[in-house]
């Protein structure tokens, strides 16, 4: 018997990806083969540093995701916008077109 504990996630098929991709990475780069030891390595580094994006477009995605309103993420990011750029934006925001049948 092994002192180990089973932990299940769903992911959606663009999370998967990004899973895999960052196993195989921490796999490369550290060199090991196992898949946990390499999701320990990826969270020690996150508890490290703290989360980190390559992108503007994976950072703004990530923290869509964590809102509850689309509306109010769109209201912060536009105000985030204004004071990093000192300009004056005006944004009407509409429900979305039904789409057709």
């Amino acid at each position: 018997m092994t002192n180990t504990v089973k932990k299940t996630f769903k992911l959606h098929p663009d999370q998967m990806e990004i899973v895999e991709a960052a196993l195989s990475y921490a796999k490369a780069k550290s060199g090991t083969k196992s898949d946990t030891v390499a999701l320990e390595y990826i969270c020690q580094e996150v508890m490290g540093t703290g989360l980190s994006f390559e992108t503007l477009e994976a950072a703004m995605t990530a923290e869509y995701k964590k809102s509850t309103d689309a509306q109010e993420f769109i209201t912060k990011v536009l105000t985030l916008v204004k004071k990093i750029s000192g300009l004056n934006i005006t944004v009407t925001i509409e429900e979305p077109c039904p789409k057709a049948p």
